[in-house]
């Protein structure tokens, strides 16, 4: 499309009261969505988790690759309490993660 043709069309839209609609949408006041920024987990937390679980994910009996897991998620709401927290190895992780 020519230059001329182009400013000929922004015109048009202009008079048409299109412009604003639908060529600016960032004059759009739209609602975003609040999140929870994420701090670590404190290590004094992740000590006595590590000692109450004796080092271990009882579940499936693995002693390496274990990771910190929250019962009720984070992003759903869930705390750092001990009493949320879980020693997890990573494919039992990874398998929880894809349910929740």
């Amino acid at each position: 499309m020519a230059r001329s043709t182009v400013a000929e069309y922004v015109v048009a839209l202009e008079e048409a009261g299109w412009l604003d609609r639908t060529v600016r949408p960032w004059d759009v006041t739209i609602g975003l969505p609040t999140c929870r920024l994420r701090d670590s987990i404190p290590d004094e937390v992740r000590q006595q988790l590590i000692i109450r679980d004796g080092y271990i994910r009882r579940a499936c009996g693995a002693t390496t690759d274990l990771t910190v897991d929250h019962v009720h998620p984070w992003s759903k709401g869930g705390t750092d309490d001990l009493d949320n927290l879980q020693l997890l190895c990573r494919p039992c992780n990874s398998r929880k993660g894809a349910r929740d």
